[in-house]
């Protein structure tokens, strides 16, 4: 059994550790908790990632959350271009 670091949407920023029974290229078995029952899941899926290191799993974070600032400046570029087409605007005559 081996500790990976899951990602998840849902808890943003947070970092957990798991038990990993087994992996394949594109799964992970986690180890079996209070129902006794071991569970497969994706290694990358929409909602939870996991990795190997608490090192991959922070840049992983990271860079999600680089890319939402970015999306967030480029949002607001153009939310202020809107603004200054409508203060430019001039009634017809």
């Amino acid at each position: 059994m081996e500790t990976w670091y899951q990602t998840s949407v849902l808890r943003s920023s947070l970092i957990e550790p798991v038990q990993v029974v087994k992996s394949t290229e594109k799964t992970v078995t986690l180890a079996a908790k209070a129902n006794g029952r071991e569970r497969r899941s994706a290694i990358a899926s929409t909602y939870d990632c996991y990795f190997r290191t608490w090192e991959e799993a922070h840049a992983y974070l990271l860079e999600r959350a680089e890319s939402k600032v970015q999306s967030a400046r480029r949002s607001l570029e153009l939310a202020n271009s809107y603004l200054g087409n409508v203060r430019g605007m001039k009634k017809p005559a």
